[in-house]
């Protein structure tokens, strides 16, 4: 299991449940579609800046590494990638 984390303090999460990766080609995957989806977003907000900035900030700031602790007792919880993408039909 893989995880995402943004500045090395912050999990990618779910409504607080963070999301697991089964390996890093699908954390890669979904970093590449948030990046996409950031673009867009900034796009149809008219933030011109922010679309040529978001690539690099995703991609510099952004580290798959693996889990490193129980999942099963996790406060917080803990949802699958592929559970995510189904909820958002993505």
């Amino acid at each position: 299991m893989y995880t995402i984390m943004y500045d090395g303090s912050s999990y990618f999460h779910d409504e607080g449940k963070i999301i697991l990766f089964e390996s890093p080609q699908e954390a890669n995957n979904f970093i590449n579609i948030f990046t996409q989806y950031s673009i867009n977003r900034f796009a149809q907000e008219g933030l011109q800046e922010e679309i040529m900035m978001a690539s690099m900030k995703i991609m510099t700031r952004c580290r798959i590494a693996p889990v490193d602790f129980d999942v099963e007792k996790v406060e917080c919880g803990t949802i699958s990638a592929k559970e995510f993408l189904e909820k958002r039909k993505m």
